[in-house]
This record gives structure tokens, sequence and C-alpha cells, in this order.
């Protein structure tokens, strides 16, 4: 099971323009519904559609050249149109490898979707629309770029209304899965060496707009709200702002946030606190200092500890998320993640490896090192590219000191006490499933890992 599934706030944008353009449009949400290629099909068909819509992301893009694959072969005269990510980020290399599409809209769409969709409507060739590529002719338009937020309609939930009524949509810390996800601004200022943001300029709603969906989600039952921000605490005064105008409406839900850590200070925190916020994410990212300064976080560890501790202190989880496989990474640099998790004890952790998405400067420091291994394709036996290092002979290196640190971290017992509290006093059998499928996958990787700072191999 996943840690969570969170409704498709980016295609509920979508159709919610489209439908306000007087457009009909469904949407089809394959990763709720646990819905395979034949199933998604088999609802295709009856709609009988003229254009198909799929978002592209790279770490999915063998099984969604395959669903491409089926709907062109089964829907032949159908127009299928790509956007997320990989069409915004590389869009004639994702005609390259899936050529089924055929066009894409980068960037943000919900302006340029509606053009597009008169234009198949009127029977003519899509052109001078925002953010518009089609497969050989040229390099196309730039992303498109939305500043006024409030000019969009708010997401379209009814058109995944199904999933809510089958709370499918959940995550580990909600027990009841009443929750839902907005989002408040667009964008993030900081260029992380590993992110593939391309807007450094954030457009933000205003608080009224904000206010009211939030208002909306709260009438239909909605106990706890993810804001979907890549980085809700940018402009502090801003969300000090939203915090005291969320505490002047009194309304009986939780919050969870992102943040960065330097913008983590204990004043900002208590109006979080008092406002209804019980998790803040962190990107940490390591515990070395030289590792931060080469992935651009723009923090220390000393900053990152200060963080997690005052978000502990006052009383809210604190989920902190970190990378490991960042070209520069060693044994040394590992073990003093470790010791940092160990010693700042977050609520929960993330621990991934590095995935060098194109348009990112790691994908493009490795690229010209010549240590980038493997690329981003639609097959599915390629497994994911990495990064190759000085101690790595293939990606298992990676995976197995991945699985020890997970199992230094985890396996203690403040980590059990702390989660059987969360299972048992807050009633989440969600996570206790979970927790044990995550057991069963790191513990047989505990010989030949990374242990104490160096690295063994099996005798």
């Amino acid at each position: 099971m996943a840690q969570k599934v969170f409704p498709p706030v980016g295609l509920m944008y979508l159709a919610a323009a489209l439908k306000k353009a007087g457009q009909p449009v469904r949407v089809i949400d394959a990763n709720a519904m646990s819905l395979d290629d034949a199933a998604v099909l088999g609802r295709l068909e009856p709609m009988r559609p003229f254009a198909v819509g799929v978002p592209v992301f790279a770490g999915l893009l063998p099984a969604t050249a395959a669903l491409i694959g089926a709907i062109r072969a089964r829907l032949p005269g159908v127009t299928i149109f790509a956007g997320g990510p990989e069409a915004t980020f590389n869009p004639a290399g994702l005609a390259a490898v899936v050529p089924g599409i055929d066009h894409m809209l980068r960037g943000e769409a919900e302006e340029s979707i509606v053009a597009y969709v008169d234009t198949l409507r009127a029977g003519k060739e899509p052109d001078g629309i925002p953010g518009l590529f089609v497969p050989g002719m040229g390099p196309g338009d730039a992303p498109a770029r939305l500043m006024d937020l409030d000019a969009i309609p708010v997401p379209d939930r009814e058109c995944v209304s199904e999933n809510y009524r089958r709370n499918r949509y959940y995550t580990l810390l909600v027990p009841d899965r009443r929750l839902d996800c907005i989002v408040t601004s667009r964008g993030c200022p900081h260029r992380c060496a590993f992110c593939y943001n391309w807007r450094f300029r954030q457009a933000y709603r205003s608080m009224d707009n904000c206010l009211a969906e939030i208002e909306s989600l709260r009438a239909g039952g909605t106990k706890t709200i993810e804001i979907l921000d890549d980085n809700f605490t940018a402009d502090p005064d801003r969300a000090r702002e939203f915090f005291k105008a969320i505490r002047r409406e009194r309304w009986p839900l939780r919050f969870r946030i992102k943040a960065r850590a330097d913008a983590v200070d204990p004043d900002l925190m208590r109006e979080a606190r008092a406002a209804g916020v019980y998790q803040v994410s962190i990107g940490v990212e390591s515990g070395d200092p030289g590792m931060l300064k080469a992935m651009r976080k723009r923090i220390t560890p000393e900053i990152a500890m200060r963080a997690v501790r005052t978000v502990m202190d006052l009383g809210m989880y604190c989920h902190a998320s970190f990378v490991v496989g960042f070209p520069g990474e060693t044994t040394e640099t590992m073990e003093r993640t470790v010791r940092f998790i160990r010693a700042a004890s977050p609520t929960t952790v993330a621990l991934e490896i590095l995935a060098p998405y194109q348009g990112t400067a790691v994908y493009e420091q490795a690229r010209a090192e010549g240590t980038l291994v493997g690329e981003w394709t639609v097959d599915p036996d390629a497994g994911q590219p990495w990064v190759r290092l000085g101690w790595t002979r293939t990606r298992q290196d990676l995976v197995a000191a991945r699985k020890s640190m997970l199992y230094r971290i985890y396996w203690n017992s403040t980590y059990a006490y702390r989660y059987a509290r969360m299972i048992i006093g807050e009633a989440n059998p969600t996570m206790g499933r979970y927790l044990i499928q995550e057991a069963r996958r790191t513990w047989p990787g505990l010989r030949g890992l990374v242990t104490g700072g160096r690295k063994v191999r099996d005798a």
C-alpha cells in the first residue's frame, strides 16, 4: 500500500476550467480506483471521447506509454494530448519515445486547454495556443504560466465524487480519511539542484479566494486539509496572515503544510499550531553540510535541527524528507544523515534514492560528468536512472544503503513506542498495515550494507 493517495488536484483544475467554458469533461483517476489499462479502456469506450488527455510523469513513463498505446489501438480516431512534468520539460524527448501523443500542453494549462479543446471541436489544427507543442513542428511555445490564480475556477471535485464517497483518498496520519487538498500558491523561488521546478516567481491566490474554497470543503464534511503548495512559507508574512484568518473563522479543521527549514521560526509555528496545523513537512535532504551545499539547499544541519525541534516542541508532527545518492555522497555523509535523524527524531521520515529528473541541475551535472546511468525510458525493464558514485557498482548498492539507513533509523524503542501510540491511540490501522509492509521490505537488507559509517559486504 502507498503512504498516501491524494485527489488529482491538477486534473480537477483542468476539469473545472473546461466545465466553466461549457465543455463536457470526465476524469478517470486510475490510481485511486486501482484500474489497469483494460479497465480504463472499459470506462473510456462508452464515453466515445473525441480527445483524451494524459499527465506524464518520469517515474510512471513505462505504464503511461503502455496506456497511451492501448488507447491508440482501441480508439484509433481519438486525439491524445499530454501534460505534466515530462511534457513541460522534455516534450521532444517524450514525443520520440511515445509516438502516440498528438499534442502537448506545457506548463499551467487551465487557460490553454480551453482554447485547445475549442480548436479541436471546430475541426481545426491547434495553433497559437500558449504552451502548445506539436511533435515534428519545431520547439513549440514556452510553458504557459498563470499569475492571476483567482481568475481560474477552484478544482472540480464532482468529477471524482465516486472516489470521495468510497474514501479512496487517504494519507497515513489521517485515520478517518475525511481529507482533501488545496493549493494556495504556485512556484518556489529556490533552485535546489534535484528539483525540476520551472516557476521561480510565485503566484498567489487571494486570501478570500482560499477561504471560500476551505469553507466549501468544511461544509462538505472535510476534517483535514493538506496544503499542496511547493513552498507555503516562502512568504512568512502571507503564511501568518493565512493562519490568523483561519483562526478567525473558528473552523474545526486540521491542516498539514510544507515549510523550508529556514522559514520555521517559533512565532510562525505557534500561529500555525493555533490555526489547527498538526503536521509540518520539511525537506532536510541530508545531515551533512557539504551535501546540503552541493544540493543548493541554502540551509545547514543546524538550521534544519532547530526547525524539526521547533515543530516537535510545539506539539505538532514533523515529517522530514531526505535524499540518498546525490553526487558526492559517501558512507560518511550517509552516516551523518543517520545521526542527524536519530538526534532530531522527526515524527516520520522519507528517505529516497535520488531520482535525476530531466530539467534538473543534477541531471545535467551527471550527464556532463559521465556518471548518469540509464535514462528515463518507456522500457519497463530498464529501471530508474541513477547517478554512479565512487563506491557504487550498481543501483542495488544504493538500494542496500537506503535499507540499512532506514533500519538504523526506525528499529529502536523511540519509534516503536511512537507508532504504537499512533496506531492504537488514534485508531489508525492504515498506518499499522503500512509499517508491517515496510518492515518486511527493510528487514532482509541487513547484511552487506552501510553500517556504522563503514561499508561491509556479505562473506
